[in-house]
């Protein structure tokens, strides 16, 4: 018995000690991404009513149309990260390599798509907006666009550093590039350029994150050998498998992100107090998410590490220790929004009302957040990081369609809850999620998917 027990000491001091050296670095960087962002939003706040609301909503679609990139940079960072537990440093390098290549070529399609598409796609967007908000968001639209193949390959640039074990590298990558966006917002605000400023403060922060990003690739480490960037011609067997993890994530982040944006659209029959109330309400626990964002981030090269060694015990112990520690966090966090409510609120400087609404959302949320969103979101992370991703991605769209859809329209549409129906169909469709990935993990399929 006493063995057993130090066995099991052992086995959870390593777990922690492989995941806060991941951790700290993440954690910062995701901070210091959010806090940017607050700076960024805060310095265009002074362009007009109809500058920001053009930007809020381009914004959106931005982040949805990058969803593809997103997912693919985690298949690349699962990929590499098997490689690093097969000791194949070589075999990582190639992965990097194919994949920048390849993910470049749909970046600049996807560029393409924009400068043809853009009037369409903003007449689908903004509807029946004011021309100025209309005018504002083609703007921010055709000038942020050229930013995307720059942010492609940042984004897969980090994810593959991250996948071959130096996460701290990737720290400095997104401060310095996130730093970069918030100041040349800020300056080319004061130049007054208008809506010019944010898409120009993103092509110059990327562009950087980019090169930046390609030097740490290039230069490599030893668990990732990359002896050059050039290729003859894509591999289409290597290319293959990033792809069995990036598109099904791919799929279902569109998916989330969509049916979150159209969760939104239930609020605006309650009046603008409630639409302001969800947008604060929304901010603020985004904040509050960033401890478990850096424990999504934290667990895929780990749990992948693991199955590349074969070692699934050590990939089973790290994800239940991670996910653990992502809940014990958010209690931390949700504690201290709990007594610092109401300074935070004055920050927004709100009416009583709309203060009334976020205070009876966050009631709940701060029970709701720190139960049920670790195992949600950060535990099937961990499955994707074993290659388990087909599955999940079945449970996580039709929990999405069946519970925050439809559970959120017929609260929202034929109860008295207002916006609060919102919330509670999320805090339902926390639970389904949370009941699914728990048996996935119990099982033992997820284990079996090694992809090298």
């Amino acid at each position: 018995m006493d063995k057993l027990q130090t066995s099991r000491f052992s086995t959870l001091r390593a777990d922690l000690r492989e995941l806060l050296t991941f951790f700290a670095p993440i954690f910062f960087e995701q901070l210091c991404i959010s806090i940017c962002s607050i700076i960024t939003s805060s310095t265009l706040a002074g362009l007009g009513s109809a500058e920001v609301s053009a930007f809020n909503l381009v914004d959106t679609l931005n982040v949805f149309l990058l969803q593809v990139f997103l997912s693919m940079g985690t298949g690349a960072a699962v990929v590499v990260s098997q490689y690093r537990g097969k000791r194949d440093p070589v075999g990582a390098g190639r992965v990097a390599v194919q994949s920048i290549w390849f993910l470049t070529g749909i970046s600049l399609s996807l560029l393409a798509l924009i400068l043809i598409f853009n009037r369409p796609l903003l007449v689908f967007l903004l509807g029946a907006a004011d021309e100025a908000i209309f005018v504002n968001g083609r703007t921010f639209l055709l000038t942020s666009a050229f930013s995307i193949p720059f942010f492609m390959l940042y984004n897969v640039s980090a994810n593959i550093i991250r996948g071959s074990g130096y996460p701290r590298r990737t720290m400095l990558l997104s401060i310095l590039t996130n730093a970069l966006y918030a100041l040349f917002s800020w300056l080319f605000v004061q130049l007054g350029l208008g809506m010019l400023s944010p898409g120009l403060a993103l092509i110059i922060a990327r562009a950087y994150g980019a090169v930046h990003g390609l030097l740490l690739v290039r230069r490599g480490n030893e668990h990732l050998y990359v002896p050059t960037l050039r290729i003859k011609k894509l591999d289409f067997s290597v290319v293959r498998t990033v792809l069995f993890i990036g598109i099904p994530m791919s799929i279902e982040n569109l998916i989330f992100q969509g049916g979150r944006l159209l969760t939104q659209t239930f609020v605006i029959p309650f009046g603008t107090d409630s639409l302001a109330a969800n947008s604060i309400a929304n901010n603020m626990a985004n904040l509050l998410l960033v401890p478990g964002s850096a424990f999504q981030l934290t667990l895929v090269p780990i749990v992948g590490k693991f199955i590349g060694m074969d070692d699934k015990d050590r990939a089973r112990s790290v994800t239940r220790t991670g996910v653990l520690l992502s809940s014990l966090m958010h209690v931390v966090t949700c504690t201290a929004c709990y007594f610092l409510m109401t300074p935070f609120l004055a920050l927004y400087s709100q009416p009583e009302p709309v203060n009334d609404i976020i205070r009876v959302i966050f009631r709940y949320y701060l029970i709701a957040m720190p139960l049920l969103w670790s195992v949600s979101f950060v535990l099937p992370n961990a499955l994707r990081g074993a290659g388990d991703v087909r599955v999940n991605m079945y449970g996580s769209i039709a929990s999405m369609i069946v519970f925050r859809l439809l559970v959120s329209f017929c609260l929202t549409h034929f109860t008295s809850l207002g916006v609060h129906g919102i919330w509670f169909g999320m805090y339902i469709d926390w639970i389904a999620r949370s009941t699914f990935f728990l048996v996935r993990f119990h099982g033992h399929a997820w284990t079996e998917k090694k992809l090298v």
